[in-house]
């Protein structure tokens, strides 16, 4: 017994400093491209990824500390509560994740926890399913910038959405329809001033988070491209590879506009690579919430979304 602690002790640690060395040894190979990858890190976060979510960042923290997620969850109230067997105040997050998508809905679910509008287990259920790719991304970059449809964007999203809804519903589900979430402490109620400044203030610190993390993963995509270009039998899986990496870069990657593009484009849209999952852990992370579901989700959810898509664009003649 005492030697199976060990080694996985010793496990825990050698996989961490591997991963470091390897970082390392990529840095000290790499040095005259490091500049170029960073700063195409950098035209990706400050031209693409901020625009999309500094706005939502701000509506997040509005949303969750003026009082309006329980005006929402009123509205909403009790088919929602039935649907997913979560608190009507979860709806906000739920919204906010289809309009917004990462790491938006992250912070929603965070956010809700901290104010005492859900419990633990709550908001892991809503972090696993309301993170997904936001649906201008999915327009204007996958739809209109690689298929020339809007069409096609918009297939990708609803189908995206029906299948992270449906893993919202089933996931984890309690047998008690509507949880019982103690009372939240007095907090102050309706917009002002000064929570405006507090909540502009707190989205331009969570953006310099969000752009730290797409500028750290422009490198390994840097050095995963140039390995790949170079070698034309493996170049092919450079959409999937530079997806499970960071979500704009293997959209970029992406050539052609025949099924197999459109199914390599919904794997990576719905996984959307590691540097959102460590952007959405950033948020997550503070207040302890697991990431189990959130990982279960995207790794269910893109294959059946490919499956369909590419079933129902068929059929429909749009590819």
């Amino acid at each position: 017994m005492m030697r199976k602690r060990i080694w996985k002790k010793a496990a825990r640690s050698a996989l961490p400093a591997a991963f470091l060395a390897g970082c390392f040894l990529l840095l000290l190979c790499s040095v005259p491209h490091v500049g170029e990858w960073i700063a195409e890190g950098g035209r990706i976060a400050f031209f693409k990824v901020l625009p999309a979510t500094f706005p939502y960042l701000i509506l997040t923290t509005l949303v969750c500390r003026s009082g309006m997620a329980r005006r929402i969850g009123a509205f909403f109230g009790r088919p929602f509560a039935r649907l997913f067997a979560l608190p009507p105040a979860c709806a906000s997050a739920v919204l906010l994740g289809l309009l917004s998508g990462f790491p938006l809905g992250a912070k929603c679910a965070a956010e809700l926890y901290n104010e005492s509008l859900c419990r633990k287990e709550d908001a892991e259920r809503l972090l696993a399913f309301c993170n997904f790719c936001s649906p201008p991304f999915i327009l204007s970059a996958v739809g209109q910038g690689i298929f020339g449809s809007a069409a096609v964007g918009w297939l990708i999203y609803i189908v995206q959405s029906v299948f992270s809804l449906l893993f919202g519903i089933f996931y984890l589900r309690p047998k008690n329809r509507a949880p019982r979430v103690p009372a939240p402490p007095i907090r102050r109620e309706g917009l002002s001033a000064a929570l405006f400044t507090e909540a502009v203030a707190d989205a331009g610190l969570q953006s310099l988070r969000i752009a730290a993390f797409v500028l750290c993963f422009s490198i390994p995509v840097g050095a995963l491209r140039g390995l790949l270009t170079s070698r034309p039998q493996l170049s092919r899986f450079l959409p999937l590879l530079a997806g499970a990496l960071e979500i704009s870069s293997g959209v970029a990657s992406i050539e052609g506009r025949g099924l197999p593009a459109l199914a390599v484009a919904c794997l990576v849209v719905g996984f959307s690579g590691l540097s959102v999952m460590m952007q959405a852990r950033s948020f997550t992370g503070e207040a302890g919430l697991s990431m189990r579901g959130y990982l279960w989700a995207h790794l269910l959810c893109p294959p059946a979304t490919a499956a369909v898509c590419c079933l129902l664009s068929f059929a429909l003649g749009l590819i």
